[in-house]
């Protein structure tokens, strides 16, 4: 049966003290999801949730669950799964209370992935106040007399992240929270997205003239829309990979040979071109100690130079410096 706390005590008081609280809190901006339950305990509103609800750590989601008779076995909730953002257990604060006045309002604390879960005191009528604290995703679920299971989902993300979530083609019978995004339209004919603009969210149907709803997408057939203004230029992409190397071209004709002219007339003889400079002033010969050095040199100097001959001998030669004057 869960962990039930009942009244009595210290802990009765500590009940009677948070759960008006909590219950009160669920007007300021949290959602409150209405269930209604016919006489065979079936839901008469087929998908009263959207996918997923989001809220802020600290925020309450309100069940208010209407059974069309009092079921013998009452209502039990429970959490099946966690999955936790940045640590926690998940563990989730529950008030509840028979608002048709057959039982007493009681506190108690769900643990996702726990056996058992928490019921209500009998009668028809039940008001759940959840609140979630630790970031992630939770798998909630609430069945009515052992027969009807509706199994919703709640994100808890952080404080002002505008958490956008799809929440199927829109349906009038769901209150649809901010950030909820919904489609119009059929396949065939082309879909319409929105998004729900209100922190009070909305059971209006999307139209542009309503300002619950933005569009952010129209179908891609029909008569296009005014252009507006261009956007400014963006930056410049990086450059793409070379492309591969194309198929080589076929090969050409060949051309015509041309012909070969006759051989010119040798040219007279030119006239013969000036002397040579010669070496300059200052620069070194060096000659075989024997060999007179030519006009103009003066000698610097006597050394022995070593040298290897054709056939890989050693071999010493006397030389002298001469300079040129």
């Amino acid at each position: 049966m869960g962990r039930r706390l009942l009244f009595g005590g210290a802990l009765a008081l500590a009940a009677l003290t948070l759960a008006p609280a909590a219950l009160a809190s669920s007007s300021a901006g949290n959602p409150v999801i209405h269930l209604a339950y016919d006489n065979h305990h079936q839901l008469l509103t087929p998908h009263p949730f959207p996918d997923y609800v989001t809220l802020a750590p600290g925020g309450q989601l309100e069940i208010v669950a209407d059974d069309g008779v009092a079921p013998p076995s009452g209502s039990q909730l429970q959490c099946s799964h966690f999955a936790p953002s940045f640590g926690g257990d998940g563990t989730i604060l529950v008030a509840i209370e028979n608002t048709d006045g057959s039982g007493h309002p009681f506190l108690d604390e769900l643990i996702p992935g726990l056996s058992g879960g928490l019921f209500s005191s009998g009668g028809n009528s039940w008001d759940y106040v959840l609140s979630f604290n630790d970031l992630g995703t939770y798998t909630c679920d609430l069945d009515v007399a052992a027969t009807t299971d509706t199994v919703f989902h709640v994100a808890v993300l952080p404080d002002g992240s505008g958490a956008m979530t799809y929440a199927g083609a829109w349906d009038p019978s769901i209150v649809y929270p901010q950030g909820s995004v919904v489609t119009t339209g059929g396949v065939l004919s082309g879909l319409s997205w929105w998004m729900e603009a209100s922190t009070g969210g909305t059971t209006q149907q999307p139209s542009g003239g309503l300002g619950d709803w933005y569009q952010i997408s129209a179908p891609s057939s029909g008569a296009a829309g005014p252009q507006g203004p261009p956007g400014p230029k963006g930056d410049t992409g990086d450059a793409g990979p070379a492309g591969a190397a194309g198929p080589a071209g076929p090969k050409g004709d060949t051309g015509d040979a041309g012909s070969v002219g006759p051989a010119g007339p040798a040219g007279p003889a030119g006239p013969p071109g000036p002397a040579g400079a010669g070496p300059i002033s200052g620069s070194i010969l060096t000659l075989p100690a024997g060999q007179p050095a030519p006009a103009g040199y003066a000698l610097l100097g006597t050394s022995l130079i070593a040298y290897l001959d054709p056939g890989n001998h050693a071999k010493t030669m006397t030389v002298k410096y001469w300079q040129k004057q």
